[in-house]
């Protein structure tokens, strides 16, 4: 079944992020194998995770203006069949991509944007990276106060998950104090 090979391919390009050896065109190959797979069974979401794995792709190797385009239309499909998780993660990684092209009032409208969809899925992880995102934009803003009380509030959110603070927020908080 293609969908099923599709998933082992998502699946692999996912965990391909997290090894420092994979290449941006091994994992560009497996996404669009992957799309070719879900586009084969009509699967307009399959479709629109690929362009999704893509524009985080593309994003992470400063391919901008072509992630931007991506994650927008995959966020488009993820908005209209209610998948508030997926949607979430992808305006998440919008509002970094804003951020790292300095256009901060974006960046601030995509992070509020995913803080609420992860709220409303209760996905304190996801929650707290992006919090951990907003402290970042509301520095680059000159918001020194707001970033501090944002980076904090997600320092003990985790806390109170258990869960081993991220080096970033820590580093945040940090430099933060310094100034």
């Amino acid at each position: 079944d293609r969908r099923m090979v599709a998933e082992c391919r998502l699946s692999l390009e996912n965990t391909l992020r997290y090894h420092l050896d994979s290449d941006f065109q091994s994992r560009k190959k497996i996404i669009s194998q992957a799309q070719f797979d879900y586009e084969s069974n009509n699967d307009e979401i399959g479709v629109a995770r690929c362009q999704f794995a893509l524009g985080r792709l593309l994003s992470q190797y400063r391919h901008f203006s072509e992630a931007i385009e991506l994650l927008e239309w995959a966020g488009g499909v993820f908005a209209q069949f209610k998948d508030q998780h997926r949607y979430a993660e992808c305006t998440a990684i919008l509002a970094k991509t804003y951020c790292r092209l300095s256009d901060h009032d974006l960046a601030y409208y995509y992070a509020t944007t995913a803080l609420n969809e992860y709220e409303m899925v209760h996905d304190l992880r996801g929650y707290c990276g992006t919090m951990i995102d907003l402290g970042r934009i509301l520095s680059a803003r000159g918001d020194y106060e707001g970033s501090l009380e944002t980076l904090l509030h997600s320092f003990k959110v985790r806390k109170s998950m258990a869960l081993p603070p991220s080096g970033g927020a820590l580093e945040g908080v940090g430099q933060l104090v310094q100034i």
